[in-house]
């Protein structure tokens, strides 16, 4: 079972930083999150010995505390800390115009409150 931090190094060590690259590997994690539920996949902070940017940092940590209450499990406090909170708001999908307002009411909370804005199936599955 690969962990959120396992996922995070392997991905870190390709060298391609872009939104499309961390989606994959995201997309990956995700999968075999739901498959197992399992709370020590995202118990570990995933940014000890990697560099990402403060809107990665911020998205992981609002994904990690939105999984966390999905399967009813205490949030890891990593993903409290004052880093994980945008000072801008961010919309991490490119879209642009009316769909934004979307965002701005369908952004679930664990997003909001770190000033992220997504659709609110952001973290779902086929």
């Amino acid at each position: 079972m690969y962990t959120l931090k396992e996922h995070m190094e392997s991905w870190y060590k390709e060298k391609d930083y872009s939104w499309t690259s961390f989606w994959l590997m995201f997309g990956t994690f995700l999968d075999r999150f739901y498959a197992n539920k399992d709370v020590k996949m995202i118990e570990e902070e995933p940014f000890e010995n990697i560099n990402v940017s403060k809107e990665i940092r911020a998205f992981v940590s609002a994904s990690v505390d939105y999984l966390s209450n999905s399967i009813e499990a205490v949030t890891p406090a990593w993903t409290k800390k004052k880093e994980a909170k945008l000072e801008e708001p961010f919309f991490p999908s490119n879209l642009k115009g009316e769909i934004r307002a979307v965002m701005l009411i369908e952004s679930p909370i664990e997003f909001k409150t770190r000033n992220i804005y997504v659709l609110g199936n952001v973290l779902s599955r086929c």
